[in-house]
């Protein structure tokens, strides 16, 4: 497998959730290859996973669905904590 070829399979392992140990079972790279050049594409698999799940729990919660209404205003609060640096913050 070349590394495009191990890229592409770390981040569907990612959108998993697979483990990074399994990861690198089923990849047959040691711990730092994994970490030195297909992290950020497992990372990047995980994360489209998350946006995947989100964005159901969003549909939901616009089509009255009380449970994910609930969980989509929690996710909301956690996303609105991030303030990049330099930017100002939200004055209530």
């Amino acid at each position: 497998m070349n590394l495009a070829e191990h890229r592409e399979m770390a981040e569907e392992l990612g959108k998993a959730q697979m483990t990074p140990a399994d990861a690198c079972v089923i990849l047959e790279v040691s711990e730092k290859e994994f970490t030195d050049s297909l992290w950020p594409a497992y990372r990047k698999g995980q994360l489209k996973a998350k946006f995947v799940v989100q964005l159901a729990v969003y549909e939901m919660a616009r089509q009255g669905a009380a449970p994910a209404q609930k969980q989509f205003l929690e996710l909301a609060e956690v996303a609105g904590s991030f303030v990049p640096d330099g930017e100002p913050e939200d004055q209530e």
